[in-house]
């Protein structure tokens, strides 16, 4: 190993005799007032408990229990080697020993978290440094934080940025997670941690996809304004994408919100130059400073030393805030994650009291007659919309494994004017609801295509839609936070729900009885909703990141979710404790539980499915190609939707451009069937349709056959 390392990181390895939970450190000391000279002294370390565990790593506090920094805390990352790690680079710890050793020398220890050392076994390398007692950013983020106080946040930031790049280091994973606290507001000081992804580069160029999805740089993910379409015939990035991820850290202080909840947001402020989300960006330089660092394209963005003179930050600080890092504060402990190594929480392992965005009830004994924006239209039996145009499915056949055909449609309509972006059948699979950016939704007979019920529900687009085990509710959504629940038959509101701040329902369900529902939601928080008596009664914390999917178990007993922060989890709905965390290496689309409630499925944006056993947490089946992310694929992931099959024999996973369906027991691929290039697709219950939306409002229905 050592051949492979600078001097820099080579003279920081410390002298260590390890054994189980204990670690004697070897230091030698001189004092020549004393005439004393390299004196061998020992300092025993007693590991004391885990602060967070991930894919590939562990963070620990340890304890000095002897010698001369006896009492003293610090936290040790460990990054294991061998066979358990083999998906990663070999040596792929250097990056971080080569960033973590540069940036702990005193001229940088003002900006970054500093490391005391370094020491490797046979099985791991561990990296000591600080341990803040304060945590992460993230913890302080459940409401906005004062402009002044994210200004100053920003400020520093933007200052340990510049060392970096200077020095030709991209950090590629700046997020609140990311940057620790030492001294909380008003007179903040935070300090850069986590170089678990870092790189040094050679040129201006990155490669490597890596990063935390929401802060996350469009262009990472294949993302590109069609001026820059060179930009995506090729395989790397540049600088511009720590300065994205600043923008968007800074948005989310002043916001208290993310700007791109749904993926499909950020896929039309690039690709489609949709507007920017700039609504609660005070002052204006403010709202400036953060559109020009998330400026769709990284040739557009500043420098981080362009961003740091920007006129928001040279804005003169409060009165209140003169003195900056004056105070007596010590760099002791961290209570924080390293998320590139491990998918580690620093804070919301559990987050007590409510939250800033809590959901407030407008229950309704009667239904409420529908305002201008909210009509229901009973369309009777004839198709308001002209013939459709023969079904012609996009994507080559890419599969040897299984047979494959072009599903043929079982019926098809142009349905919205734009579009189809969520849609779910009834439990009975009779009723089809689609929901569109056009702000309607419209309920389909299933068996006919005819449009039953049509209703203006929104101004604004409508982001999820589900129906309720008796098929006489839905749920739907909008971009906006709006919440409502209808009465299906009536096309009446049965209940509303409004919240304190804003947040987008990235899915939501029903429960097994219809009495309760649960909303995912872009702040990582689950809230479970009691319909009857119109009231919250449960909120779920534990994800990092947006929500993505939400699932009942059959009998409500459970709660299933996928997140962006790449896990899945496993809830009892009563109490809100967290059963089992799963891991998956890319954001999780879609869960669901199978028909014994025995089996949970989730699919990735690395096209697999992975089955898991829901009583041990065990993976069971892994099925699938991945990973494998497509140009422009972002708004193809988002229908990355599993379903369990006839009875749970089946396992099927939207993907692209085609439904493919394995058999559980063999793992065997049985069909592969071409749909087209969708925005959204759903499953029928009695497993004989796939409902796919499209981007021109097409709605199609495919019968799905699991014979070759």
């Amino acid at each position: 190993m050592q051949t492979q390392l600078s001097d820099l990181v080579r003279d920081s390895k410390l002298e260590i005799q390890s054994s189980g939970d204990h670690v004697i450190q070897i230091d030698y000391v001189s004092n020549p007032r004393m005439g004393q000279r390299r004196t061998r002294v020992e300092q025993h370390w007693q590991l004391k408990a885990e602060l967070g565990r991930g894919g590939y790593g562990v963070v620990w506090l340890e304890e000095c229990t002897s010698g001369l920094g006896s009492g003293q805390v610090r936290a040790v990352k460990e990054l294991r080697k061998g066979p358990s790690v083999s998906s990663l680079p070999p040596n792929y710890y250097y990056r971080e020993l080569e960033a973590i050793a540069k940036f702990s020398q005193k001229r940088y220890r003002d900006f970054f978290v500093t490391s005391y050392g370094w020491y490797e076994t046979d099985r791991a390398v561990f990296i000591t440094m600080g341990y803040l007692p304060d945590g992460d950013l993230q913890r302080y983020l459940e409401s906005p934080l004062p402009t002044n106080e994210a200004r100053d946040i920003t400020r520093q930031l933007l200052e340990g940025l510049v060392f970096m790049h200077e020095n030709q280091f991209a950090h590629r994973d700046l997020k609140p997670g990311n940057i620790l606290v030492l001294k909380k507001g008003p007179d903040w000081w935070i300090k850069i941690s986590d170089f678990g992804i870092s790189k040094r580069i050679e040129s201006t160029a990155l490669r490597t996809h890596i990063g935390t999805e929401p802060y996350m740089a469009p262009e990472i993910k294949r993302i590109f304004p069609m001026d820059d379409g060179a930009d995506a015939d090729t395989d790397t990035f540049t600088l511009a994408v720590d300065i994205w991820s600043v923008g968007v850290i800074a948005f989310r202080m002043v916001t208290g919100r993310l700007p791109f909840p749904d993926p499909r947001q950020l896929f039309n402020y690039v690709v489609k130059c949709s507007s920017f989300p700039a609504m609660g960006l005070e002052p204006a330089d403010c709202a400036d400073f953060v559109q020009k660092t998330m400026a769709a394209s990284p040739h557009l963005r500043p420098t981080s030393q362009q961003a740091l003179e920007h006129q928001w930050l040279m804005t003169r600080l409060s009165e209140s805030n003169p003195n900056l890092h004056t105070s007596n504060v010590g760099e002791q402990s961290l209570d924080f994650s390293f998320l590139p190594s491990a998918q580690w929480s620093t804070n919301e392992r559990e987050t007590a009291g409510p939250s800033a965005r809590s959901i407030t009830a407008v229950p309704d004994t009667q239904p409420v007659p529908p305002t201008e924006n909210e009509m229901a239209v009973d369309v009777g039996s004839h198709f308001p919309f002209p013939p459709p145009p023969p079904f012609s499915p996009d994507s080559p056949d890419k599969s040897r494994d299984a047979p494959r055909n072009m599903a043929p449609h079982f019926w098809s309509v142009m349905g919205h004017s734009g579009s189809v972006n969520t849609i779910a059948f009834s439990s009975d699979s009779e009723l089809l609801v689609s929901g569109s950016y056009g702000r309607t939704l419209k309920i389909w007979d299933a068996a006919t295509g005819r449009e039953v019920k049509r209703i203006i529900a929104y101004d604004s687009l409508v982001t999820f839609v589900a129906f309720s085990n008796d098929s006489r509710l839905v749920v739907s959504a909008s971009d906006d936070g709006a919440i409502k629940i209808w009465d299906v038959v009536r096309g009446r509101i049965a209940s509303s729900l409004t919240g304190r701040g804003r947040f987008t329902v990235g899915s939501a369900a029903f429960s097994g009885h219809s009495k309760l529902v649960a909303l995912g939601l872009s702040d990582g928080v689950i809230r479970i909703w009691d319909v009857a008596a119109g009231r919250e009664v449960r909120t779920l914390r534990g994800h990092l990141s947006s929500v993505a999917s939400v699932a009942f178990s059959g009998n409500s007993e459970l709660v299933a979710s996928g997140s962006f922060d790449c896990t899945v989890k496993i809830w009892y709905a009563s109490t809100g404790y967290v059963i089992h965390t799963l891991e998956h290496e890319e954001w999780v689309r879609s869960v669901v539980f199978s028909s014994d409630s025995k089996l949970v499925a989730s699919s990735s944006a690395d096209e697999t499915i992975r089955i898991w056993a829901v009583d041990t947490g065990q993976l069971v089946y892994t099925f699938g190609e991945g990973p494998h992310i497509p140009n422009y694929g972002w708004i193809m992931q988002t229908s990355n939707l599993v379903a369990f099959l006839d009875d749970s024999k089946l396992v099927a996973l939207s993907v692209s451009s085609s439904v493919k369906i394995w058999e559980v027991s063999t793992q065997r691929l049985v069909r592969t069937l071409e749909v087209g290039l969708v925005c959204a697709t759903a499953f029928s219950n009695d497993s004989n349709l796939v409902a796919a939306g499209y981007a021109d409002g097409m709605l199609r229905v495919v019968k799905v056959t699991t014979k070759a």
